[in-house]
């Protein structure tokens, strides 16, 4: 878990279904990583499920690239996807009072690379099963999947942010 507290704590969002809808309204996230002491991030479709009680995130990759060497380097990564963005310019404008409407959920924890083939195979149907529910049979062909990878992210820390704070919250 974070040993960071949200500073902010009444724009937390702790509900599970709430942060489930962000979650599943979204298409893409960005995939923040470390490429020795410079940050590298980068735009992917993802999926997230349960597993065994956590949090797992499924991502695909080349299998070769600045990715895959930063997470050979370091396993560890965070996670954030957003939704509802938009800027609230006051009236009259006044420099001091604009700000943005948004709900994002950031999550953190330790990537791995599927070797497995069957678990690659399973973490694909995962994954296509979000963009493509109407689909039920996959098939991959061998070819295609050697030219790719899947990346699991064991989650071990997940927050929800929004503003505007819900009326409750204020």
């Amino acid at each position: 878990m974070s040993n960071h507290p949200m500073r902010r704590h009444k724009r937390q969002i702790h509900d599970r279904q709430h942060l489930a809808a962000i979650l599943n309204a979204c298409e893409y996230g960005h995939l923040a990583l470390c490429d020795g002491n410079e940050p590298y991030v980068v735009a992917l479709n993802y999926t997230w499920v349960e597993e065994n009680g956590r949090d797992v995130f499924f991502f695909h990759s080349a299998p070769a690239g600045r990715k895959i060497d930063c997470l050979r380097a370091n396993p560890r990564g965070c996670f954030m996807v957003e939704t509802g963005v938009k800027l609230i310019v006051p009236t009259p404008p006044d420099n001091c009072l604009w700000t943005t409407h948004f709900q994002s959920v950031v999550a953190s924890g330790t990537i791995s690379i599927i070797s497995d083939q069957a678990e690659q195979k399973a973490a694909l149907n995962v994954f296509m099963r979000r963009f493509a529910p109407d689909i039920t049979d996959f098939a991959y062909p061998p070819h295609l999947i050697g030219k790719m990878v899947m990346l699991k992210m064991i989650v071990d820390d997940l927050k929800g942010k929004q503003l505007p704070t819900p009326p409750s919250a204020c």
